[in-house]
């Protein structure tokens, strides 16, 4: 298995936070690398909801069938998916600091394929790509969030 992690800081409430990182409809336009969300999951975001996610990578769309894996408002969720022989787990975590929000985020790794797991110290390429979108992606809510006029559920023009 191969983990790595990061935490960064926003200066705005852990609720507002959450709301704004869990508000999977709207992230196209909010996140520069997501061409393309739909929540395929009836109802509201719970664990087991299913969405499916396309980001350019390399010059291409990459689609991917993401799964809430874990959900509990307004402190943490995890979304996985299978890619390229692997099980990949992203968590994130919404702490309460002086400063804001602690926005703490693990990823792991695990080959499930046999060829995955001889291909296993190019994972460690594999979740460098994933670990750049996803601090970009904190970065880009981050912008939104701290900017003088957030409001959750808007997207910018």
């Amino acid at each position: 298995m191969i983990n790595c992690s990061s935490t960064h800081t926003i200066a705005a409430p852990s609720e507002q936070v959450f709301e704004m990182f869990s508000d999977f409809e709207g992230m196209p336009g909010r996140i520069k690398g997501i061409k393309r969300l739909e929540v395929v999951t009836p109802g509201p975001i719970r664990v087991g909801t299913q969405f499916c996610e396309t980001r350019q990578m390399h010059g291409h769309d990459a689609t991917e069938l993401m799964e809430i894996t874990v959900f509990h408002r307004p402190r943490r969720y995890a979304v996985s998916c299978r890619s390229c022989g692997s099980l990949i787990t992203t968590t994130f975590r919404f702490d309460q600091v002086p400063e804001g929000t602690r926005v703490s985020v693990e990823i792991q790794a695990e080959a499930q394929r046999w060829f995955a797991k001889l291909l296993s110290p190019l994972g460690k390429m594999l979740i460098g790509m994933i670990q750049k979108c996803v601090t970009q992606d904190v970065l880009d809510l981050k912008l939104m969030l701290e900017a003088p006029t957030c409001t959750v559920g808007a997207v910018p023009g």
